[in-house]
């Protein structure tokens, strides 16, 4: 749509070739300005999805497909009564409706990550993954109340959990692919226990008996037994006091899905004489580590720790890893 300028108010609009003034400019683009608005339709630009009275809201993450849920932990009364600790919750974006996944008794639920797309309907259910301390799952059992790797799932609203470590191990920074066919976490717990009988996933060798922290990848294979039919392998490899985590894994076509994952580390884990804290990419179909690289410039090149690395994942071409 047009709309006419005026020089002053109740005067005619400006003939063809006239010079418009300055102010007159800036008006016009005032009067469009609510076209533009109506232009977008109904939804929002920014849309508030809790208001709580007490606790706190965090780790908001949001759906990478559709964007059409958001995850998030809260102490708060999203849905009623405040349960006085964190559980995870699931947003609907189309519903404007907020569910609860996690009913927690005797510890807390945290670090939900984003939901799975639906492109892996087929194999695997949509799910969230997330930390607890609680007792969810008794097939598996938490009665020590150690921090446990759970997932959610959604077409059933059953809850599974995938790690049983000792007490003083702590499972943290859960991170799923896109599809749900691997999640990536942190753990100082001693995992690994890849077979070694898929081609497409090679062991890397790697244990964890000194109890630092390291990245696993927790593949899961099919619906046959979902989810535990899937094995650990552990990505990450340092001596004890040393920290790896902070993982991101990406590849959106199913060939590549899950083939990079991005780290971040404070031990050298290529033995390039590096220190400090760095990026380090690590490919799961050949099970070789290297350090970041922007072409062929080793990176990072100026002394630093670097943090919080990304990851491209649904995009066309599914390339990653920066």
């Amino acid at each position: 749509m047009g709309h006419q300028v005026f020089d002053q108010p109740g005067r005619k609009p400006s003939s063809p070739g006239r010079k418009t003034p300055a102010w007159a400019a800036a008006l016009g683009l005032l009067l469009a300005a609510p076209v533009a608005a109506l232009a977008r339709g109904n939804t929002p630009v920014l849309l508030q999805v809790t208001n709580i009275t007490t606790g706190t809201v965090s780790d908001p993450h949001i759906r990478s497909q559709y964007g059409d849920s958001v995850v998030f932990t809260s102490s708060g009364d999203v849905v009623g009564a405040s349960p006085g600790h964190n559980e995870v919750y699931y947003y609907d974006v189309l519903s404007g409706l907020t569910q609860r996944l996690t009913t927690t008794t005797g510890g807390e639920s945290r670090e939900g990550a984003r939901a799975t797309d639906t492109v892996g309907a087929g194999e695997r259910p949509e799910q969230v993954t997330f930390v607890s301390t609680g007792d969810l799952d008794p097939s598996v059992g938490n009665s020590d109340h150690n921090p446990e790797i759970f997932i959610w799932q959604k077409d059933t609203g059953q809850i599974h959990q995938l790690t049983n470590t000792p007490a003083g191990v702590v499972n943290s920074e859960p991170y799923a692919s896109d599809s749900g066919k691997c999640i990536v976490f942190s753990s100082t717990g001693n995992l690994d226990n890849n077979p070694g009988t898929d081609s497409g996933i090679p062991p890397t060798g790697n244990t964890n008996l000194d109890g630092s922290q390291e990245v696993f990848m927790y593949s899961l294979e099919s619906s046959v037994n979902y989810p535990q039919d899937g094995f650990f392998t552990q990505v990450s490899n340092g001596p004890f006091g040393t920290t790896s985590g902070e993982a991101a894994v990406g590849g959106y076509i199913f060939q590549r899905q899950c083939q990079t994952t991005a780290y971040t580390s404070d031990h050298d884990q290529t033995g390039e004489g590096m220190t400090g804290n760095n990026i380090y990419i690590y490919d799961r179909n050949s099970a070789m580590t290297e350090l970041m690289v922007s072409g062929e410039i080793p990176w990072p090149m100026q002394p630093g720790d670097y943090q919080h690395p990304s990851i491209s994942s649904a995009s066309p071409f599914a390339r990653g890893p920066f």
